[in-house]
């Protein structure tokens, strides 16, 4: 509904896009815009598909969707979709497809450094998958190697399932020089030869790169290999050597990372016994599973942590190394450090669903002691996989009424000169960055790609160019024609013109500072290209 008072709602720096964001997403239709990854030989999504049911209840919107993969558990679900026919996109019909949620698993800890978390900190209980290719940038060595999404690094170099860390560091060692490379795909290995190179970047050096990306928490699913095991860890015990393969926990056989996942969280707080097989010869041993408050007060999949005892927030590092008060809302290693400071005692817990739902939170009573400080659980998230869904869009038109046609135009204009003079006052007062300011080359990067979408965009494009190019040309500075309205202004006030010299001076010192702009942003554009 409509809030009667409003609701004042703080941004924040986007440290990627330079720009302050409120970090508020648009609304989500149930239409996908990619292709599902396939299950099996089961139909999957495809990009078009507008979803109607899931699991045999009916979808309202893209929420419904991301709350079923976030309770999922790692089963397959069932999805009814309306699909646009190849022949007629004006009709559709019914088709029954299927999709399964991605495993990612989250960091341990908080990283000591202050910088971001490494994919080698998302691991369960000390062991970590095998790493699966999330990316391949085009152009790239890696595109030219061969590498395509989903390949699951078997071996990197002479380094059998390799951890992230040992795959940044062959690359910084070998640049130029061929390194062999054995993937996984589709049941099969397949072996290839990457060249590391140093992208080209102007006024500064970069790192070596391959082109390959890997997802932070993502990883092998389809096969229970441990590529590795973290020290001080509960399954550090075993000694398991590298790329062992799970037989079996708590006397259940274990098929994939899902069957793992789901043992494992069936025996927090009791003792299992682990078998593996590594090469020809298989190991046992005994491990110790912790248990937490999710076990012990009864968290769903897809719950989160409010508060405890009234507490939302607690002191940590940020990214930068900054101490400041963080929200425990989605980050269980900030409620571990909560949990921490209340070790001993008995504290209230405020929980509920992550995603809207009509079930609301909750509170539960639990006992904090030293060996269930960890809620190792909620660092197991299931999360759509390429899966992305279109915003709702709304038509605005005049219908036909050339008046109405004009006022809007009007209106919307006003708009935009309102937003560029907002956007030269932060860029100013530095809330936004200068890494959002385009030159010539960059704005005839952007005409041809707006020309390639449609005539349509296009115009639009050039009409806010215009709008943009107004509003600098009015700005007081001399040379352009706010300086001349500057002079003129204090003709009108002094009752005769500045002085030549005065009018000269200002002159240079505007078309200097022109040139530097332009020197600028130009070899901006040029390095954002390359």
């Amino acid at each position: 509904g409509i809030l009667d008072d409003p609701v004042v709602v703080e941004t924040t720096k986007n440290e990627q896009t330079g720009l302050q964001d409120l970090d508020i997403d648009a609304i989500m239709t149930t239409k996908a815009t990619l292709d599902g990854r396939r299950v099996d030989d089961l139909p999957s999504l495809k990009a078009g598909d507008v979803i109607t049911q899931l699991d045999g209840h009916p979808v309202r919107t893209a929420v419904d969707v991301l709350r079923a993969f976030s309770r999922s558990d790692g089963r397959v679900l069932e999805f009814v979709v309306q699909r646009p026919d190849e022949n007629d996109p004006k009709r559709s019909h019914t088709v029954e497809c299927f999709q399964r949620a991605a495993l990612y698993i989250g960091p341990a800890m908080l990283p000591s450094d202050g910088e971001t978390s490494a994919p080698d900190d998302c691991h369960l209980l000390g062991l970590r998958r095998r790493r699966v290719v999330g990316q391949v940038e085009p152009g790239m060595p890696a595109e030219q190697a061969g590498f395509r999404r989903g390949d699951v690094i078997a071996r990197w170099g002479t380094i059998l399932s390799p951890t992230y860390e040992e795959i940044t560091q062959s690359i910084a060692a070998n640049v130029d020089k061929p390194i062999p490379v054995t993937v996984e795909r589709g049941g099969k290995q397949v072996d290839l030869t990457v060249v590391p190179k140093k992208p080209f970047k102007l006024f500064r050096s970069t790192e070596p790169k391959v082109g390959i990306g890997f997802p932070p928490g993502g990883g092998e699913e389809d096969r229970a290999i441990v590529a590795d095991v973290a020290a001080d860890t509960p399954f550090a015990a075993l000694n398991m050597p590298r790329g062992s393969l799970l037989l079996s926990i708590d006397g259940q056989p274990v098929a994939n990372w899902f069957d793992v996942v789901r043992t494992l969280m069936a025996a927090a707080g009791r003792t299992v016994s682990v078998r593996y097989r590594s090469g020809n010869e298989e190991g046992a041993g005994q491990v110790k599973i912790p248990s937490s408050l999710v076990n012990e007060i009864g968290l769903a999949p897809g719950d989160i942590v409010w508060a405890v005892d009234g507490q939302t927030t607690v002191k940590a590092p940020t990214e930068k190394g900054e101490l400041v008060e963080r929200s425990i809302r989605g980050d269980p290693r900030l409620l571990r450090i909560l949990l921490e400071q209340k070790i001993g005692k008995t504290v209230t817990v405020r929980y509920g669903p992550w995603l809207d739902s009509d079930r609301g939170p909750a509170e539960a009573e639990f006992t904090v002691r030293e060996d269930n400080v960890d809620p190792w659980q909620l660092r197991v998230l299931y999360m759509y996989d390429r899966l992305s869904f279109a915003p709702k869009m709304e038509l605005v038109t005049a219908h036909g009424n050339p008046w109405k046609a004009l006022k809007m135009g009007l209106n919307f204009t006003g708009y935009q000169i309102w937003q560029v003079y907002r956007f030269l006052t932060k860029l100013v007062s530095r809330r936004v960055s200068t890494r959002n300011v385009a030159g010539p080359v960059g704005i005839l990067d952007m005409a041809v790609e707006q020309a390639k979408a449609g005539t349509v965009d296009l115009m639009f494009f050039l009409a806010f160019l215009s709008v943009n190019l107004a509003v600098i040309n009015f700005l007081p500075m001399p040379v352009m024609d706010g300086g001349l309205m500057v002079f003129l202004l204090i003709e009108k006030i002094k009752g005769k013109p500045l002085s030549l010299k005065a009018q000269m001076v200002s002159t240079m010192v505007g078309v200097a500072a022109i040139v530097l702009i332009f020197l600028y942003v130009t070899i901006q554009d040029i390095d954002r290209l390359f």
